[in-house]
């Protein structure tokens, strides 16, 4: 006998009474082995409801991800998919055999100082720690939930922004574009460009991107969106192979869309985006993203669960993700965007220390 139950809520019981195709949904996403009946029990306020028995039919089990061409893994390693790559001006590598790559900085530009203060701290960090650190922060919002949110300093002074960050303090920059137009001014200075997730099958953009990127030796950091399966990021990857004549690609997961105003990640994509032959990082802050709620009670910014990101953060590596994306704020209750998804920056340490051990415990028992 088969169970499936819900919880406590009132009128439930008469709720799935009348909604014949909600039951309907269930029967069809149970395991194809129920062949016989099995009760759905509700529990109430008030006291308890007769279960509503029903009969279960044969189901076709669910479709396989589509086929795509695997790249050659390196034989002989244990527990590997045999690639990686460098930023080769800065002598940092990502992927198999490498040390867990640290893309941590701002969500946005607020202004000079700040981007200067916050690269300084988590410089000392990833030096003490000894981790390869990409600086990254954003010049443009485009994505935002209201006309009124902040956006950012643009394009111009962003990157004049940036290119200062990386001059005073020595780090390779990371940072996203918007546009075709945007792909040689940000290639020039940004050594990891960025595509965002809700534009990531825009050819054109990814196209432009790759080519900016290619030329400026930078890599290719490209966020998987909220609604693509992570097999299908294989299109990706090759637009971009064939459009840069080589391999650029790193694969970010950032989380599903789970209903509405809320995502849910799943670790089995980090392997299976590591299939495809890319690093994969983890985007830790934007995952724990409540899309369109409204954390401010006017709609001016997306809600997030600040708590959960070194969760996210842990798990992920766990599942062999080669990096991690982290953003920061000394007061995110007072950023200017995406406050509730960041964290402090006085955090970093202590959340550094443990992604490097998960990430040096797994990869010792690897190579083991």
């Amino acid at each position: 006998m088969g169970l499936f139950s819900f919880p406590a809520c009132p009128g439930a019981a008469n709720y799935l009474k009348a909604n014949e195709s909600l039951c309907l949904y269930i029967l069809a996403i149970l395991p194809e082995s129920l062949n016989e009946p099995f009760a759905m029990p509700f529990a109430c306020r008030g006291g308890g409801h007769p279960g509503l028995r029903v009969r279960s039919t044969a189901v076709k089990k669910q479709r396989e991800p589509a086929s795509y061409e695997s790249r050659p893994m390196d034989s002989g390693e244990k527990g590997t998919f045999g690639m990686h790559l460098t930023l080769k001006q800065w002598d940092l590598s990502i992927g198999d055999g490498q040390p867990l790559f640290c893309i941590l900085g701002l969500n946005v530009l607020e202004d000079r100082g700040l981007a200067l203060e916050t690269a300084r701290e988590l410089k000392q960090v990833t030096a003490e720690l000894d981790l390869p650190f990409v600086f990254k922060a954003s010049f443009d919002k485009a994505n935002r939930s209201s006309f009124k949110s902040f956006r950012g300093p643009g394009l111009e002074e962003g990157l004049k922004i940036l290119a200062a960050v990386k001059e005073s303090e020595g780090l390779p920059i990371a940072t996203d574009l918007h546009e075709v137009e945007q792909a040689g001014p940000v290639a020039a200075v940004a050594d990891l460009v960025q595509i965002p997730a809700f534009l990531c099958r825009q050819t054109d953009l990814v196209v432009a991107a790759a080519k900016a990127t290619a030329s400026a030796g930078g890599l290719l950091h490209v966020k998987k969106a909220q609604f693509l399966a992570p097999w299908d990021c294989h299109s990706i990857v090759r637009k971009i192979e064939e459009a840069a004549g080589k391999d650029l690609t790193i694969l970010c997961e950032r989380g599903s869309s789970f209903g509405y105003n809320n995502l849910v990640v799943d670790m089995l994509a980090i392997p299976e985006m590591k299939r495809l032959g890319v690093p994969v990082t983890i985007d830790a802050t934007h995952a724990v993203q409540l899309p369109g709620a409204k954390a401010d009670g006017d709609g001016v910014s997306t809600g997030g669960r600040r708590e959960g990101v070194a969760v996210i953060a842990a798990s992920a590596v766990a599942a062999g993700a080669d990096g991690v994306f982290l953003e920061f704020h000394p007061d995110p209750d007072r950023a200017k965007c995406d406050g509730p998804s960041c964290l402090p920056l006085a955090a970093a340490r202590d959340v550094l220390i443990r992604l490097k051990a998960l990430h040096g415990a797994l990869h010792n028992r690897n190579a083991a």
